[in-house]
């Protein structure tokens, strides 16, 4: 079940986007002022957005930086600003934008993952006689996010190789990675970034984000996530009290060697909105990677990123109606700087979530100034009248997403600093007071 907290998100981001539909006489009846405080209609109307937003670049803090920005009023279209707008720009954690939209309009509102254990040998007197194959197939949920049991799908597992009759193996836990690509990496990740969670290897078997907490508290990637599941997979029989006789867990990546195994059970993931949610929401980088991966399985066949961007690019171009020219992928998560987007693309691709009923799960999931996700702290004197995803990888910054104006107006933005120089702090500031300065702007 899609929980009432999406359900409610998603009606609430409806609402305030067909409303900039709705005549202005409506709209002033519709809602609390929104003027912003200490601002008149004379001073808002004085300089121009263009005006504003350029003296905002001009500061000491900004003027370094490369800057790429574009704001369009939603229910017109119109053109309100543009610097650099056809210029690809390094988005960091923008990018989710585009696998999360992509997935959106590939796989229903209800698709889940499937993990299952498989049995290589007969069952006799309680005794498996064989291997237990566990067998991923991309289910990036296999942890306690969410308030969920961080074991409760082995738990689940487990449970499922009892009812067989299972008490011991013969074997022992065997991890089939095999439904993805053997690939595990990014060849343009930074090196540095490789060891923490951000950064963890994307497989088809996982879990916890395919990351453990560390002595002093950050959180570092496994080696090996398959391996990293089935260990815990293990441990979890063992604690039934399913004994193994080979202690060791075996991780394979041929498709053929569960071809002839037997079903012993399968543990369902949550629905999608799950899934986008904590990507968009936190920007968890791990299981944007797998869910492109997913992507790329379920439309072309092939888990791997070159599917998967495969499937991006033709649902930008071919849906959305994106020139090519206007960006270039490399991975999900916007991790690799060697990703480019323009920041039009990202106001045409925000254009066409909101008047797009799948896109619903797009939607309500992304942060919220003031209240929710990574805008919980940022722009509270504009609180949830901010939509929007945000981004941060070395010397970039982005903002892009949707913002109501002091008159009821929702305009779309995308702003993007590059090789600024400055602290990731600073960029944020500026960023916040452009997103202030369309807040403010009168309708023209």
């Amino acid at each position: 079940m899609i929980s009432r907290t999406f359900r409610a998100r998603a009606a609430l981001l409806y609402a305030l986007l067909l409303a900039t539909a709705a005549p202005a006489a409506v709209r002033a009846q519709a809602g609390p002022n929104l003027a912003p405080q200490g601002a008149s209609g004379a001073t808002t109307a004085s300089l121009s957005l263009a005006d504003r937003i350029d003296a905002i670049l001009a500061r000491p803090a900004n003027r370094r930086a490369d800057w790429g920005i574009e704001v369009r009023e939603l229910a017109t279209g119109r053109l309100l600003y543009s610097r650099n707008a056809g210029r690809l720009f390094i988005p960091a954690s923008n990018l989710k934008l585009l696998v999360t939209s992509t997935a959106a309009h590939h796989l229903a509102p209800d698709y889940r993952y499937r993990t299952t254990v498989y049995a290589t040998g007969p069952v006799r007197d309680g005794v498996l006689q064989g291997d237990v194959v566990l067998y991923g197939r991309g289910d990036p949920l296999i942890s306690d996010r969410g308030g969920r049991r961080r074991t409760g799908a082995w738990e689940e597992l487990a449970d499922s190789l009892l009812a067989a009759g299972v008490h011991r193996v013969a074997g022992g836990v065997v991890a089939d990675d095999s439904y993805f690509e053997p690939a595990h990496l990014r060849p343009d990740w930074k090196p540095s970034d490789l060891r923490w969670w951000y950064a963890a290897p994307v497989g088809a078997l996982g879990y916890n984000d395919n990351a453990v907490q560390t002595r002093s508290g950050e959180f570092a990637a496994v080696p090996n996530g398959a391996e990293y599941a089935g260990g815990s997979f293990r441990d979890v029989l063992e604690s039934r009290g399913i004994a193994l006789d080979r202690h060791d867990v075996r991780v394979v990546t041929d498709p053929a060697r569960t071809d002839t195994a037997a079903s012993l059970g399968s543990h369902w993931s949550d629905p999608l909105p799950e899934v986008i949610a904590p990507i968009l929401l936190n920007s968890q980088n791990w299981i944007a990677e797998t869910l492109l991966k997913t992507v790329g399985r379920e439309v072309r066949g092939v888990g791997s990123w070159d599917a998967g961007i495969a499937v991006e690019r033709d649902f930008l171009t071919r849906v959305v109606g994106i020139d090519s020219a206007d960006f270039r992928l490399r991975d999900g998560s916007g991790l690799s700087a060697n990703n480019g987007v323009t920041p039009r693309a990202f106001v045409q691709l925000l254009g066409y979530v909101a008047r797009t009923p799948e896109m619903s799960v797009v939607r309500a999931s992304l942060p919220v100034s003031g209240r929710e996700g990574s805008l919980k702290t940022r722009l509270t004197d504009l609180p949830g009248r901010v939509w929007a995803k945000t981004g941060y990888i070395g010397g970039v910054d982005s903002l892009s997403g949707y913002v109501t104006t002091w008159d009821g107006r929702t305009v779309i933005f995308s702003i993007i600093a590059n090789r600024s120089g400055q602290t990731s702090g600073r960029m944020k500031a500026g960023i916040d007071d452009v997103v202030r300065a369309i807040a403010a702007s009168p309708a023209q």
